[in-house]
């Protein structure tokens, strides 16, 4: 629940690149959908078919390029309003702690 002034495409299309081989063209519509469902259909955007091996190397790819660029994604990004406040009711309700 945060906004990074366009970094977070730049990270998304890193990791696709490094999970498929193939330079992003064109990325599906995020709004509202998980990461799983925004890989598949970019991957059908690209001709690539979607698998679970798929979803678990992008995710790697992901996560591993966010943490490479962390000083970035700290100077550009920042909280949503509210977002503490929906993380914080999410995790009363889990009962579990942070």
């Amino acid at each position: 629940m945060m906004t990074m002034r366009g970094l977070g495409g730049e990270l998304w299309a890193v990791a696709f690149q490094e999970a498929t081989g193939v330079p992003l063209r064109e990325q599906a519509s995020v709004t509202g959908s998980t990461e799983r469902v925004i890989l598949r259909e970019t991957a059908r955007l690209h001709d690539i078919p979607f698998s679970d091996d798929l979803f678990t190397r992008f995710a790697d790819a992901l996560g591993a390029v966010h943490l490479r660029r962390a000083a970035e994604v700290r100077e550009r990004g920042h909280a949503l309003t509210g977002a503490a406040t929906v993380l914080a009711a999410t995790n009363a309700g889990s009962g579990s702690q942070w």
